[in-house]
């Protein structure tokens, strides 16, 4: 079974993954960051997950990609930042909104390239998450069932 396989499993909708950040450990919190990032990328690119809900926390997801280790998607994640005012997307999701409603052209092409270099690495985050849970078992709450499958 491979890593997405495994987290597939594990999306049940009671899963610290749909929880708050701030009722999450810091090690579940990297994880959370990490998974939906990766997912909402792979499922319809970086303009989705701007445009989301997930995207209120795309400030924070850099540091839980660096966490893991995943360096290269980091580095392409850092740079789609930059669409943003101060490199810096706003938490609010209609405000993010806004400021992607009115990008020049350019920028959701440059956001495009970056998913075509994020998706260069597709199967490397889960399977950094993966290892990250097992490093971290006792700090993440189900990483019991997670690492026994």
């Amino acid at each position: 079974m491979d890593a997405w396989e495994k987290f597939d499993l594990w999306k049940e909708p009671e899963s610290f993954l749909y929880m708050p950040l701030t009722d999450l450990t810091p090690a579940e919190q990297v994880v959370a960051l990490a998974i939906n990032l990766d997912d909402q990328i792979h499922n319809g690119g970086l303009c989705q997950y701007f445009d989301n809900a997930y995207g209120d926390d795309a400030g924070l997801a850099h540091d839980a990609l660096l966490a893991i280790g995943a360096d290269g998607p980091a580095e392409a994640y850092q740079r789609a930042l930059t669409v943003f005012p101060e490199s810096a997307p706003p938490v609010d999701t209609e405000a993010r909104r806004d400021i992607l409603s009115n990008l020049p052209e350019e920028q959701f092409d440059f956001l495009n390239e970056l998913d075509g270099i994020y998706h260069s690495h597709a199967d490397l985050v889960p399977r950094l998450v993966a290892e990250y849970i097992q490093r971290n078992r006792k700090d993440i709450r189900g990483s019991e069932e997670f690492c026994a499958q």
